[in-house]
C-alpha cells in the first residue's frame, strides 16, 4: 500500500523548492541582457572536452525537540576541468532564461567551481525530500560559462554553456563524438 504524502510534506518541499529559486535569482545581477546571443549548437571545443561534473551531498544528523531524528542537508553541484595553457584564472558567467548576468563573473583560481543547488531540512526518515525536484529546476534555470583569463589579460576559449545540475557535462558540452 502506498504511504499518501502529508500536506506539510509537500508544502516544505515547495518552500524549499522556491528558496532554491530565489536564490539562484538572487546570486545574478539585477540587470540582465535579454539580448544575449545564443550559442550555437554546433560550437565544440576540444579542450573543454574533458570537463567533469558531480554531486556532493553534505549530511549533519540531529535530534528536533521531540527526540525524533532529523537531518540538515546541502547539495552542491562541482565542475572541474583541465587547466588552460597560460590562465591566471577563470570567469564564471552566469546565464537564466532571461539572459546573461551583466554583473562581474565570478573569478576562480583553480580549475574547479562548486556550487549549492538544493538544500533541506526534515524527518531523517525522509531522505533528501524534493532534492531531485530541486535539481530539476535549478538545471532548467541556471547555467554557466567558464572563460579562462590569460597572464597578459585576454580571454581564451569560453566553455560551451552548462547547465547547473547537469552531471554529464561532456554530453552538454557536445563531445559525443
Amino acid at each position: 500500500m502506498v504511504k499518501p504524502i502529508e500536506r506539510s510534506s509537500v508544502r516544505a518541499a515547495l518552500c524549499q523548492c522556491c528558496w532554491i529559486l530565489c536564490l539562484a535569482i538572487a546570486s545574478l545581477s539585477s540587470q540582465i541582457s535579454v539580448h544575449a546571443s545564443p550559442v550555437k549548437s554546433s560550437y565544440k571545443a576540444r579542450h573543454w572536452r574533458d570537463a567533469q561534473s558531480s554531486l556532493v551531498d553534505q549530511v549533519q544528523r540531529y535530534q528536533q525537540h521531540d527526540g525524533s531524528p532529523a537531518m540538515r542537508w546541502r547539495t552542491y553541484w562541482k565542475v572541474k576541468w583541465r587547466p588552460a595553457h597560460g590562465a591566471a584564472y577563470y570567469q564564471v558567467r552566469l546565464r537564466t532564461n532571461e539572459g546573461v548576468s551583466k554583473a562581474m563573473p565570478e573569478k576562480t583560481v583553480t580549475a574547479s567551481y562548486q556550487l549549492e543547488v538544493a538544500r533541506g531540512d526534515n524527518p531523517e526518515h525522509q531522505g533528501l525530500l524534493a532534492r531531485e525536484v530541486q535539481l530539476l529546476t535549478i538545471s532548467n534555470l541556471l547555467s554557466i560559462q567558464i572563460v579562462p583569463v590569460l597572464k597578459n589579460g585576454r580571454q581564451g576559449l569560453a566553455s560551451p554553456w552548462m547547465a547547473v545540475g547537469e552531471v554529464d557535462v561532456r554530453r552538454v558540452a557536445g563531445s559525443s563524438d
